[in-house]
């Protein structure tokens, strides 16, 4: 699977989605039905999950942090080559992170470059 086919998943969106839609759709909120897999995967946090299990929207900034979740996810299971690995790898505290794991970076997008920076020197042969 891509990068995208994996994000789309995890988000449960259209194939055909677009950028633009998926921005609009952070911006309206997501809905159980978009986190489903990653509430199944028990990568969210309890608080959302019950506000969105009872037929509420995230706000824009749950939407942001849920996006950035699915994002990185999306490109670890592409480096790891398994989404079991991939949590594993991101629920590990790092040295790099001052001991924070790289799920825990994801709460601001500063963090979220840093994660993206690690897996990407991963991909060039760098040790994680």
């Amino acid at each position: 699977m891509t990068y995208r086919q994996r994000l789309r998943h995890l988000l449960h969106l259209p194939t055909e989605t677009t950028d633009q839609q998926i921005h609009d759709l952070i911006e309206l909120g997501f809905t159980s039905n978009n986190v489903r897999a990653l509430i199944d995967l028990g990568v969210l946090n309890t608080d959302l999950q019950g506000r969105l299990s009872s037929g509420g929207h995230s706000t824009a900034d749950e939407s942001d942090y849920v996006f950035r979740i699915a994002h990185i996810l999306s490109l670890a299971e592409i480096f790891f080559g398994d989404i079991e690995k991939a949590i594993r790898w991101l629920s590990k505290p790092k040295t790099q992170f001052a001991g924070k794991t790289p799920f825990q970076m994801l709460s601001t997008s500063p963090g979220t470059r840093r994660v993206e920076e690690l897996l990407a020197q991963g991909t060039e042969g760098m040790t994680l």
